[in-house]
């Protein structure tokens, strides 16, 4: 276990009244007691500001921050300019962690560049759903890693979120989270981190809880997000063709297949998709001029997504 090494956890607050005293009160309650705590307050319009600024009289631990509305991923990057830590850990304000979840991590830290843990799913009911769970620890390099972050189902249900990781705030150096991306920002930020690390351990333990979000950007019909979403996929398609050559099959199919989910989710509704035919024109073209990428991808895969065109085989 390390020991006496602060870890500084970063809470982006927005209208979150309902969840932010759960959130919060699982922090302070940690049994790993070398912790701040960093509140943004995205100006929020309900009462979480003043929430925040109730626990930050309480406990000196807290610090609070007041800004104007910017976004998530503003406040995250103004909570890692503001982190004294030499671990910093991110939690989703309406999320809340097992008591001892820090504890854990900081127990296996030692000599990683990351460490990961894993996962429940708070439906509206209360009730758990586990990702995994087996409490064991797996240990991987960063080409391990990359190469599973596209179609390994334990690497990419863990990696995915900023949430549920430790990580060394000297290997974030400038690495902040892009504030022109509306989604996909998330998942662009671990995976530019994780070039940057040699050692990354996953411990399979659930211990970071977060709500059922249905109506989420990626499972809702189309928004203007999705696009910004396809711009995340292109920066990493882009660094693993550069840096990582062992990964550019699996990078290209990867990304052609969240282009062709764009392009359907368009296809649904026309209105729309004239609103958008530039970026459904540039995509299409994109599917058209490097269709040899289908040749790469498993039979199941080409039957889910050209059924049409298998058949006629």
């Amino acid at each position: 276990m390390i020991q006496n090494k602060l870890v500084s956890i970063i809470v982006p607050v927005y209208n979150v009244e309902k969840y932010l005293r759960r959130c919060i009160d699982s922090l302070l309650n940690q049994t790993y007691k070398e912790i701040e705590i960093i509140l943004i307050d995205d100006g929020s319009k309900d009462r979480s500001g003043a929430i925040c600024d109730e626990y930050a009289e309480k406990d000196l631990r807290i610090s609070c921050r007041h800004i104007v509305n910017k976004g998530v991923s503003n406040a995250r990057n103004l909570g890692i300019d503001m982190a004294n830590g030499e671990y910093i850990t991110f939690v989703d304000s309406d999320d809340y962690i097992e008591l001892d979840m820090i504890e854990k991590m900081m127990s296996v830290a030692e000599n990683q560049d990351l460490v990961v843990c894993g996962l429940c799913q708070v439906e509206l009911n209360g009730e758990k759903n586990y990702v995994y769970g087996t409490r064991k620890k797996y240990d991987y390099s960063q080409q391990d890693i990359i190469q599973g972050f596209f179609d390994v189902p334990v690497i990419k249900d863990f990696m995915y979120g900023p949430f549920n990781k430790l990580y060394v705030k000297s290997l974030l150096s400038d690495l902040r989270f892009r504030t022109d991306l509306r989604i996909g920002e998330d998942f662009l930020f671990v995976f530019e981190y994780i070039t940057r690390c040699n050692t990354i351990r996953i411990y399979d333990c659930c211990m970071y809880n977060y709500e059922k979000r249905p109506n989420s950007a990626m499972t809702a019909a189309f928004s203007e997000k999705r696009l910004d979403y396809i711009k995340a996929v292109e920066v990493i398609e882009k660094i693993c063709i550069k840096d990582y050559p062992c990964v550019r099959k699996k990078v290209l199919e990867w990304g052609y297949i969240h282009r062709i989910n764009t392009c359907n989710q368009l296809d649904k509704n026309v209105q729309i998709k004239e609103q958008y035919i530039d970026n459904y024109n540039t995509m299409k073209n994109y599917l058209k001029e490097h269709k040899e990428i289908k040749k790469y991808m498993p039979l199941k895969v080409r039957c889910k997504y050209f059924a049409k065109e298998v058949l006629k085989r």
